[in-house]
């Protein structure tokens, strides 16, 4: 069950919330920053992408994520917008260990010289075909 007081800050309001299904949301009427313009959102979860592109296709959805590249090229070719995200759908992460005062890591300019040796752009050149942003957070 989702607590009340983290679902209330921002423009949405979580109203359902049926697991590996969708979620539900309603505006927010106090949300600070004015009234949003939608009633309502449903995000619906799917477990196959070719459904979920048919859902756009027919226009039973109007937006969807995806990590799968030759499907977001084959949604741009068919005349959708494909925009780029920093909010990962998948995340990859290198841990350090900066708990242990003899560990390396636990010294604040190790972990960025780290951080600054990978390459990032090959990554997302490589990986993502160009479909993702580099952070702008970190090092």
């Amino acid at each position: 069950m989702v607590q009340a007081e983290s679902r209330r800050h921002g423009p949405f309001i979580l109203k359902s919330w049926d697991r590996g299904v969708g979620l539900s949301y309603v505006k927010n009427r106090g949300y600070w920053k004015g009234t949003p313009y939608l009633d309502g959102v449903r995000c619906t979860i799917y477990s196959n992408e070719l459904v979920m592109q048919a859902a756009m296709l027919t226009g039973e959805i109007q937006v969807m994520q995806t990590m799968d590249v030759k499907l977001a090229e084959s949604m741009k070719a068919k005349g959708f917008n494909v925009n780029k995200s920093t909010v990962p759908a998948h995340a990859y992460t290198i841990c350090f260990n900066a708990s242990d005062p003899k560990d390396p890591f636990n010294d604040v300019r190790v972990r960025q010289a780290a951080s600054y040796a990978i390459d990032k752009k090959a990554i997302i050149d490589t990986i993502y075909k160009d479909t993702a942003l580099i952070p702008t957070s970190g090092p």
